[in-house]
Parts: structure tokens; sequence; C-alpha cells
């Protein structure tokens, strides 16, 4: 149900808040495991913001923030109601849509739902919106052919070629707005 990719940047999200010795993981730890998975820096440098930046606002939230006060050395950090928000209508959006796996990408557009938090916060300061971020998300999933993992009992029509798409130029497209977010730089 959850990609071994997510998986491991969840297992990050929690060692994040253990080194910090939180007793929460946050969706903010979420968006820091995200930081190091493939997809969700492909989506997120295809918005045109910067990697560097969202990771310094994250470090500086993280020494700054209580996060519910410190938990021992040998205590594990407890999900927040947000944490499981996002991870419930990420796996819900992928359910829906008749989809095996649950992704970064997936994920990256659940934080959009925690309106309050700071994650979305960072998130649309360095400039993503909930809109560019899914539209990214597809293009890179098309392009890279992991979209198509849907259930065969829910689609049984044989999913179109790359070459029968309608964005035949695409990767164009994304390769120009990752140009002209490094000139903004």
């Amino acid at each position: 149900m959850i990609s071994t990719k997510l998986e491991i940047a969840l297992v990050m999200a929690i060692r994040e808040a253990k080194a910090h010795k939180h007793e929460h993981v946050t969706v903010e730890h979420i968006l820091y495991g995200l930081l190091h998975d493939e997809l969700a820096v492909a989506v997120i440098r295809g918005c045109g913001a910067s990697l560097q930046g969202l990771k310094e606002k994250l470090d500086e939230f993280f020494a700054k923030e209580h996060l519910g006060g410190r938990v021992k050395e040998s205590g594990e950090p407890l999900q927040t109601i947000g944490f499981n928000r996002v991870l419930q209508r990420a796996i819900a959006h992928v359910q829906s849509c008749g989809k095996r796996e649950v992704d970064s990408g997936d994920v990256l557009a659940a934080i959009f739902s925690e309106r309050d938090s700071y994650a979305v916060y960072f998130l649309r300061s360095a400039g993503l919106m909930l809109l560019n971020t899914s539209h990214i998300a597809l293009a890179i999933k098309l392009l890279t052919g992991t979209m198509m993992r849907v259930d065969p009992k829910i689609r049984k029509k044989r999913p179109p070629s790359k070459k029968s798409l309608p964005w035949k130029n695409l990767q164009s497209i994304l390769q120009s707005r990752q140009e002209k977010a490094a000139l903004t730089r």
C-alpha cells in the first residue's frame, strides 16, 4: 500500500523527531522526510522552489520549537493527529484512483490539507501551491512511467502509451520551468 521510497521518507521523519528529542512526529517531520525522496524533490524543484531553503526553514523550526515537549532518549515520539490525517488522506486518494501504492507525490499533495501547519506555510512561502504540486507530480509520474500501476480489478483497459498522451511536450515544459526557476534564484 505504501511505496518503499515513501516508507523510507517516513522513517527519516521519525528519526528526525527522535534526533531533536521531540515528543511528537508532526506534518513538518513528514515534509522533512519528503525532502530526501526523489519524487518529492523533483516535484518541489519542478515548481521552482528552493530545496535548500525549505530544509533550512525546517531545521530552524525544529531547533526552536519543542513540539510537545522533550522525550526521553529511550522513548518513541508519538504521531500527531495531523500526521495521521495526512497519511489517511493520501491513502484514501490513492484508493479512489485505483492505484496500488501511495507515493511521496500523494503525501506531498495531502500535506496541503493541513492548512494551519507550519509545513504548509513553508511550502507556500517557497512558492508551492497544491495545484502546481499535483500537476508536476502527475507529469513526473507520466514521464517516468510510474503512473499506470493501477489495480487491474478497477482498470481493465490497457493504459495509454506515452506517445498517445495529450502532453507530448511535457518534458520540455518542465525543463523550461526549472531553467526559469534557476534564473530567479
